[in-house]
């Protein structure tokens, strides 16, 4: 070969060495570009993460959320968790606690944020919320979580308290727990079921209504006395009855079942403190739900409260007695009106 073919030669095999040689610097800028501007994703390794080692779920007894400066005291006495409040213990939402331990003690993808500013974040101590749980005698929290702020995404920045690393979750279950009010955690029921019994429609065999009293349209000085509205429903083989100052005849058996599906389920919409159970107050209205076993559940109307809610207690089998419960001024015509 002449020196010039070789020359040639050499110059081509020199061209394809400079552009492989280029091809490799520019992948090698890519790549390090997505390692400083997108550093999640080196992080993804240790993306999968718990707050709360599974070991101390079951020695959790107490839970204390803080949010905006008001706090919610949950504590577990003989295996059910109640909400504290004016140092009163109400029944709380025995799945929704469970859920929220079970939500910190399961790993799950939350990506490294660093440990750069935590104002940043909303992550300092004073703005962030709180998930503390504790347990034992140890004053020491199993868990202090700090959650932060969202970004655009919807990705809640959180820390453990007194640790700088911070974690990032594109799900904002854990915050919805902070956030929530005390009321999401009463268990508002006023005939919980116990265990796997449930009492059930078939259960009724009577259901008496005794509704409130109603004004008059009489003039002031044709004043007549409130007229008082009873009515009974009562079961006839696959059917009922409904009985009232007008008689008796056939009810609708969905629309009887669905009322009495509904007053065994009740709720009310939260606690009251200011008037007792045992106050005898709660003869407004009432009504009675008899069961065949020869057990009863009655709903009892008492004076009204603010806004527009009015007061109730439970009494009967499987009654939460003692609790008196507010319920809404649209809850409370649910009871009478079927």
């Amino acid at each position: 070969m002449s020196n010039s073919g070789m020359s040639v030669y050499t110059k081509k095999i020199y061209r394809k060495i400079y552009i492989l040689t280029g091809l490799v610097v520019a992948l090698a800028l890519i790549y390090t570009g997505t390692l400083i501007f997108e550093p999640e994703r080196i992080n993804t390794r240790d993306a999968n993460y718990a707050w709360l080692d599974e070991k101390w779920v079951e020695q959790a007894d107490r839970i204390e959320l803080f949010h905006d400066g008001s706090s919610i005291s949950l504590v577990r006495k003989s295996g059910e968790w109640f909400v504290t409040r004016d140092s009163i213990d109400y029944p709380a939402k025995q799945l929704r606690v469970e859920d929220l331990l079970h939500v910190l003690s399961t790993k799950a993808p939350y990506l490294l944020r660093g440990s750069s500013s935590h104002e940043r974040f909303g992550l300092t101590e004073d703005s962030a919320d709180h998930i503390v749980i504790r347990g034992g005698l140890s004053e020491a929290p199993l868990l202090d979580l700090l959650v932060g702020d969202a970004d655009m995404l919807g990705a809640v920045y959180m820390r453990k308290n007194n640790q700088d690393e911070v974690r990032s979750s594109a799900s904002s279950t854990i915050a919805s727990y902070a956030l929530s009010s005390i009321t999401s955690w009463y268990n508002l029921r006023l005939f919980p079921d116990t265990g796997s019994v449930s009492t059930g429609v078939d259960a009724v065999q009577r259901v008496v209504i005794h509704a409130p009293p109603t004004d008059s349209d009489t003039s002031e000085e044709e004043a007549l006395p409130a007229q008082v509205s009873e009515q009974t429903l009562t079961r006839n083989g696959s059917g009922w009855i409904i009985s009232d100052s007008s008689g008796e005849r056939d009810a609708d058996v969905q629309q009887v079942e669905s009322y009495i599906r509904g007053l065994l389920g009740f709720e009310g919409d939260d606690f009251v403190t200011s008037i007792q159970a045992s106050d005898p107050v709660f003869d407004v209205a009432w009504v009675r739900l008899e069961l065949g076993d020869g057990s009863s559940r009655v709903i009892r109307l008492g004076p009204p409260l603010e806004n527009s809610r009015h007061s109730a207690i439970a009494e009967g089998s499987n009654a939460r007695s003692g609790l008196v419960f507010a319920l809404s001024e649209w809850r409370k015509n649910t009871l009478f009106t079927f």
